[in-house]
């Protein structure tokens, strides 16, 4: 059984959100859904509307950020593994049931392959292609928006890693404690990256801030950032 974490600011197309939750939902492996509200303004929960006692809104009335978002949907999850996923990917049931496959065999931590889209045709139409695995499974870097870890290695993501940094804590994490990392090619998430905003100056801030946090954290001199 999975449960998943969703933050969100509920700025974006709704409609992607609706389609991966109603696709998650359609799942009997699936046993919760934490959507993280982290909008100031609104009701992330009217926008979605679908009804279903598996789905758990949490509001905080201001952006907590995503790895703080991360931490506090963990602690309503009910199931043994975690699935952390962004507001802005379109995922199939079939890719929920194949994580799940995965972790049932003793897994840590679990990515899939994706691909960036615009759109649900174009998703429709490449997400049974093929992709090569690019070996990026080994670390948080670009997986960030899609993976699932076993709840037994969850550990909270330090504070002061609000915005970057949560996915390569936890990848680490997992493969310090020895646990296989696998990466599923040969179906595929659609990403609209188009959404991110990674490239923002005061995201790039916040970046370089946390870069030495994070730095200090792993007692290293130089950030996988940066290097």
């Amino acid at each position: 059984m999975i449960s998943i974490v969703i933050p969100t600011l509920g700025k974006f197309d709704i409609s992607i959100l609706k389609y991966s939750l109603n696709q998650a939902l359609k799942s009997a492996i699936i046993s919760n859904i934490i959507i993280i509200d982290n909008s100031n303004e609104g009701n992330v929960q009217d926008k979605i509307s679908i009804l279903d006692d598996r789905l758990l809104y949490i509001k905080t009335y201001r952006n907590i950020y995503v790895n703080p978002a991360w931490n506090l949907g963990v602690s309503h999850c009910k199931s043994d593994f975690i699935l952390l996923m962004n507001d802005d990917v379109y995922c199939d049931t079939i890719i929920y049931n194949i994580v799940c496959d995965y972790m049932l065999n003793n897994v840590g931590l679990c990515t899939v392959n994706s691909f960036d889209c615009l759109s649900l045709s174009e998703y429709q139409d490449k997400k049974h292609i093929k992709m090569p695995d690019e070996n990026n499974n080994i670390c948080g870097r670009k997986r960030g928006h899609f993976f699932c870890i076993k709840k037994s290695l969850w550990k909270d993501i330090p504070s002061g890693l609000d915005f970057f940094y949560g996915d390569d804590f936890l990848f680490k994490t997992v493969r310090d404690l020895k646990y296989p990392i696998v990466h599923v090619n040969d179906y595929n998430i659609g990403h609209v990256k188009s959404m991110t905003t990674n490239k923002r100056n005061d995201i790039i801030d916040i970046l370089k801030a946390e870069s030495e946090i994070y730095n200090k954290i792993l007692n290293k001199q130089k950030s996988i950032y940066f290097n």
